[in-house]
C-alpha cells in the first residue's frame, strides 16, 4: 500500500507508491512502484476491500487494491485501469470479471506538481459478489493530523505481495484535489506498489455519542519511486462535490454521510 491511516471500526518523479499496479506497465514506469509499509495482516473476513487483477495487453499482470461500495460495485484508482484491460476481481478465492468502467472526469496526470488528479473508477461486476460494502464519510471533515487506517494487496516490508495490509497513517495536509500523508521515514505505515485504490478510512464521533466509520480517500501516488524515506503517499480526496457526484452518478447504492 501506500500508507496506512487508523480506522476505529475495520479493524522528485511522481511515482505510484500507494499509486500503481504492481507489474503493471502503466505508461510511465515510474509509475508502478507502490506497496503498504510497516502495515499487518488485516481481517477481511467481510471481504470489504478486494485484490483487483488487470491484465496488460503486453502480456503483463497488474495489481491493484479496490474497495466494495456496494455488493457488486468496487471503487479504485482510474490509474489502475484502461478500457484495453482486462480487468478482473478476486475474492474469497475466486475471479470475477469486470463488466463496467467508468473513469472520472478531469482524470489526469500532474508531472509538474507531481500528482494525478481525479484518480477514481467506479468498477462493476455482472453479478454479486459476498462483500460487505463501506460508506463514504464524504460530509465529515478531513482535516491536518486526522489519523486513519489504509488497506491495500501490495508490497510489504518484506518484499511479498497480494495478502491484504493495513496501516495507521496520519495525514499532513488537506487540499480540495488530494489527502497528504506525513512523510515516510521507516515508521509507521507506508503505501507502495499494488495499494493503488485502496482505502483510506477513518472513525468520527458525533455528538450524539454515535462513531461511523467510512472511507475519505483512495491511495493515488507518492512523491518518491519505491517509497523510500521521506515519500509522502497522495489519496484522492472523496470530499471534493465533484467526486462524490461522479460516483453516485455511477454506483447511487452507494452509502455516503
Amino acid at each position: 500500500m501506500k500508507k496506512l491511516i487508523l480506522m476505529l471500526i475495520l479493524a522528485g518523479s511522481l511515482s505510484c507508491c500507494g499509486g500503481g499496479q504492481d507489474n503493471a506497465g502503466i505508461s510511465d514506469s515510474s509509475l508502478a512502484h507502490l506497496r503498504v509499509l510497516g502495515g499487518e495482516a488485516a481481517n477481511n473476513q467481510n471481504l470489504s476491500v478486494v485484490k483487483l487483477r488487470i491484465y496488460n495487453p503486453d502480456g503483463t499482470v497488474g495489481l491493484c487494491s479496490a474497495a466494495a461500495v456496494s455488493y457488486n460495485t468496487f471503487l479504485t484508482a482510474a490509474h489502475c485501469v484502461k478500457k484495453s484491460h482486462v480487468i478482473e476481481v478476486e475474492a474469497s478465492g475466486k475471479r470475477y470479471p469486470i463488466a463496467e468502467v467508468y473513469t472520472a472526469t478531469g482524470f489526469r496526470y500532474d508531472y509538474i506538481n507531481n500528482a494525478i488528479f481525479n484518480d477514481l473508477a467506479v468498477l462493476k461486476t455482472t453479478e454479486n459478489l459476498t462483500v460487505k460494502p463501506l460508506a463514504i464519510a464524504a460530509g465529515n471533515a478531513v482535516t491536518t493530523d486526522l489519523a486513519g487506517v489504509v488497506y491495500g494487496y501490495g508490497v510489504n516490508s518484506s518484499g511479498s505481495y497480494g495478502e491484504l495490509k493495513s496501516g495507521i497513517v496520519q495525514l499532513a495536509y488537506v487540499t480540495a484535489n488530494h489527502l497528504f500523508s506525513k512523510p515516510f521515514y521507516g515508521r509507521g505505515s507506508n503505501a507502495c506498489a499494488g495499494d493503488s485504490g485502496g482505502p483510506l478510512v477513518a472513525a468520527f464521533q458525533y455528538p450524539d455519542g454515535r462513531q461511523l466509520s467510512g472511507i475519505v480517500g483512495l491511495v493515488s501516488s507518492g512523491t518518491t519511486r519505491d517509497c523510500r524515506s521521506g515519500d509522502v503517499t497522495l489519496y484522492t480526496n472523496l470530499q471534493n462535490p465533484a467526486l462524490v457526484s461522479f460516483i453516485l452518478e455511477h454506483a447511487p447504492d452507494t452509502v455516503i454521510y
